[in-house]
């Protein structure tokens, strides 16, 4: 089911909603009043997920990636390159 999504032409499940917060003590009628937050699809996410497992198995299977790759493998993020 999966394979067959990612093949899709158009990801309909990558679109989110955006609501609008309005900020403590502003007033209604100025767009800088309000914040954007947006909601993206449960199974956008999931197929995200899936994807990037996939991508990075597939990237170390083929020793791509070096030891000095941080911030998207697990236990490797921007704050230990830092270190």
């Amino acid at each position: 089911l999966f394979n067959g999504l990612f093949l899709a032409i158009k990801w309909p499940w990558m679109e989110s909603n955006v609501i609008l917060l309005q900020k403590a003590g502003k007033p209604n009628n100025e767009v800088r009043s309000f914040s954007p937050i947006s909601i993206p699809s449960y199974i956008g996410k999931l197929l995200e997920s899936i994807l990037k497992h996939r991508l990075l198995n597939f990237l170390d299977e083929l020793d791509i990636l070096t030891s000095n790759q941080h911030g998207c493998l697990n236990f490797c993020s921007t704050v230990t390159y830092m270190a």
